[in-house]
């Protein structure tokens, strides 16, 4: 099994990078040991393989002993200024549909975090800065651990009592540790160490880990979450007016469903009455009466076409004087008074005969 490299090692009670070490120091020249088990370490610089400490016997917890000298170092650089400047933080908010109900879970879905601005937000995207890049003033500072004794965070206390947590994520070539995720519901910011860790010296890191905003990230933030709420209710309010103007348009739609319905019904109605109009069988009296009425009114020298109220049209036999329905007409109509005129089908078959 391969062993892993480290690239940190305790001396003087201060932690020591391997790149830190002069030729003149190689092997137990190092005056060495490990941040975690305080045993004796050997610095190998081969130029084949990768510089590193290695135990002077058997070996403890590498892991360990790795994330034990980054949080350690961490500290120490804090310690030595008494700040910790920590990044900015934008969200991205891509707006979800207004038909659909959101939850919490739904509207941090629909947000992407950077630490940086974006140049161009995405159409249908809303970018807020959510927090400010600032320095953190550090009173107190405690490295906290698992019950297996492995750090997963550097909690920082200021003057004000308000705490933050760190915590680092060591490139996987070196170790591998779990996706960090908030720290006992305190703002979290995560620091991801650099690839070149064989290859940096101590005071470079140490200014990159104090005040270097280019690999830290935030994990959570009381801001964060309040930034979260407002879209929700922003949300929730986009979505219930959604909801009445739907049910608006859904009853006025209702609405003119029913009267084109009522429309149509008395469309058909009419139809069904011109119908029966036109199969209505004429009776003397009614023959007489319409004779009597037209004439009184003079209508064979009306200029616009006679209906009776079944709007049935009636013309004007020349020959015999008679107003007749046009079906019992055999020729009408024309122009100006001739209009109304015409031939019946009785005086036609007495003129043929």
């Amino acid at each position: 099994m391969n062993l892993l490299k480290n690239p940190f090692g305790l001396r003087n009670g201060k932690i020591v990078m391997i790149a830190d070490l002069k030729e003149s120091e190689r092997g137990e020249r190092c005056g060495c040991v490990c941040p975690y088990c305080k045993a004796h370490f050997v610095a190998r610089l081969g130029e084949v393989r990768q510089p590193h400490f290695a135990h002077n016997g058997k070996p403890c917890d590498e892991v360990v002993a790795i994330m034990t000298a980054a949080y350690t170092l961490l500290r120490e650089a804090i310690e030595e200024s008494g700040s910790f400047t920590y990044p900015a933080c934008y969200g991205t908010y891509f707006d979800m549909p207004l038909w659909e109900e959101a939850s919490r879970s739904d509207v941090l879905q629909a947000i992407k975090w950077s630490q940086k601005k974006p140049v161009q937000s995405p159409s249908g995207a809303k970018c807020s800065q959510v927090i400010k890049e600032a320095p953190f003033g550090v009173v107190q500072t405690e490295i906290c651990k698992t019950q297996t004794g492995m750090p997963n965070a550097l909690v920082l206390t200021a003057s004000n009592q308000h705490k933050l947590a760190l915590i680092l994520v060591p490139p996987k070539t070196i170790c591998k540790i779990p996706t960090p995720i908030p720290f006992k519901k305190l703002p979290t910011v995560v620091i991801r160490l650099p690839d070149e860790l064989y290859h940096v010296t101590s005071d470079h890191l140490r200014e990159k880990l104090r005040n270097g905003i280019e690999s830290k990230e935030w994990l959570s933030s009381p801001k964060m979450e309040q930034w979260i709420e407002e879209l929700l209710d922003q949300h929730r309010k986009n979505h219930e007016t959604w909801l009445i103007k739907e049910q608006e348009r859904t009853k006025r739609q209702t609405e003119r469903e029913k009267q084109i319905a009522a429309e149509r019904a008395e469309q058909r109605k009419q139809e069904e009455q011109k119908k029966a109009n036109l199969l209505h069988s004429y009776t003397e009296e009614e023959r007489i009466r319409y004779n009597q009425l037209f004439r009184s009114k003079h209508l064979e020298e009306s200029t616009v076409q006679v209906h009776d109220k079944y709007d049935r049209r009636w013309c004007f036999c020349k020959t015999c004087k008679t107003w007749y329905p046009t079906e019992e007409m055999t020729i009408y109509g024309g122009s100006g008074i001739e209009i109304n005129h015409g031939l019946c089908c009785n005086c036609n078959r007495k003129l043929r005969d």
